[in-house]
C-alpha cells in the first residue's frame, strides 16, 4: 500500500518526489494522503515541469492511513 505511478514516469522525477515524500510520510500524525499531497505541492515548486509524477502518482490504498513507527 502506498503511492504508485498510474502513467509512464522517469526515475529522475520519481526520485525527486520520493525525497520529499518520505520525510512527510514519517511525520507523526501525518496521513498517507497528506504526505503525498504535501510532497507533490513542494515538488511542483521545485520542478513544475514534472507532470509525469505530479499528475501520474496516485495513492494505492487508504489515504487516511497513518504510519505508527515502532
Amino acid at each position: 500500500m502506498g503511492p504508485g505511478a498510474s502513467t509512464l514516469t522517469t526515475a529522475t522525477t520519481e526520485r525527486g518526489l520520493g525525497l520529499l515524500f518520505y520525510p512527510e510520510l514519517f511525520t507523526p500524525g501525518r496521513t498517507l494522503g497528506e504526505a503525498l499531497v504535501n510532497a507533490k505541492q513542494a515538488y511542483a515548486q521545485i520542478n513544475p515541469m514534472a507532470a509525469d509524477v505530479l499528475i501520474g502518482y496516485q495513492i494505492m490504498g487508504d489515504p487516511a492511513l497513518v504510519l505508527q513507527p515502532e
